[in-house]
């Protein structure tokens, strides 16, 4: 269950019902195991490159200590990405009150504006009111934030499970997330335009088999150790297309269809894809005039 709806109450419900899950530990139960998971400590299970797992029973329930390079890096991005931004907009906003154009609730309204726009990051900021405007890092609340990225905790109540296997099954659901997010980008199930509920049927409907081919495309993919999300190999393919080439004569006019000569790095995924790179053949049609 995504972290978004794996509340308290909710967690309870499930234990309630009898149902088992495994579910991301979010808020203060999160904030409260941290002491517990010290990954230079840590010499779990390398389940792929990059990622070390560790179990530890607590309770009834089994945790299960997560850290990956990749996410680090991912994580480690964006927050750079948002500091960048903020400092951005907090020098801006300390020239206009430099200028005189800011001041008193206008600036403590316009530096809200700020926070809302950067939530990731605007608790690492002290930000003071005397002489205008000034700011400084606040460098325990982001050594606090940098130790923390590529970090995450994985709980459930199911006894009977390793901690490779409890892994795996919580990694289906950022599967999951990437088929929703195959289907507003690359697929642009919406916007939907339609009017009659028919056709809004037929639309999804159709996007939803578009999506299947676009799986079994990425899984074949994986078989062959391409890891590489559609829109990538897509980016790589499109240079390889079909040219209509017309030739009028006095009589007719001749159009003559072929398809571009495929790159290496083209015939390696088609190779992949059990296909042997000619699309279409070469085709010769007249149209009288």
């Amino acid at each position: 269950m995504d972290k978004g709806i794996a509340t308290k109450r909710n967690v309870e419900l499930l234990k309630e019902r009898g149902y088992k899950y495994i579910i991301a530990v979010r808020g203060k139960e999160k904030e409260g195991l941290k002491e517990r998971f010290k990954i230079e400590e840590i010499e779990g299970l390398e389940v792929k490159e990059g990622v070390v797992i560790k179990k530890e029973e607590i309770g009834d329930e089994s945790y299960l200590f997560c850290q990956s390079e990749a996410r680090r890096r991912k994580e480690e991005g964006i927050r750079k990405r948002f500091m960048a931004r903020m400092e951005e907009g907090l020098n801006r906003l300390k020239e206009r009150v430099a200028k005189g154009r800011l001041k008193g609730d206008k600036l403590k309204e316009a530096v809200g504006r700020l926070k809302e726009k950067n939530k990731r990051v605007w608790r690492y900021y002290e930000i003071k009111y005397e002489d205008g405007i000034n700011w400084r890092i606040r460098e325990d609340k982001l050594k606090e934030a940098i130790e923390d990225e590529g970090k995450y905790i994985i709980k459930t109540n199911e006894k009977d499970i390793s901690e490779e296997e409890m892994w795996k099954i919580y990694m289906m659901l950022s599967r999951v997330e990437d088929g929703f997010k195959s289907l507003k980008s690359e697929l642009k199930i919406r916007p939907i335009y339609h009017q009659l509920s028919r056709r809004v049927k037929g639309h999804v409907l159709i996007t939803v088999l578009a999506y299947h081919i676009l799986h079994a495309i990425e899984e074949r993919l994986k078989m062959g150790k391409d890891n590489r999300r559609w829109k990538k190999i897509k980016g790589i393919l499109k240079t390889q297309q079909v040219v209509s080439i017309e030739i009028p004569s006095v009589d007719e006019i001749y159009t003559i269809r072929v398809v571009t000569e495929a790159n290496e790095e083209q015939k390696e995924i088609y190779k992949r894809l059990n296909l042997d790179g000619k699309i279409l053949p070469k085709r010769i049609m007249g149209i009288k005039r």
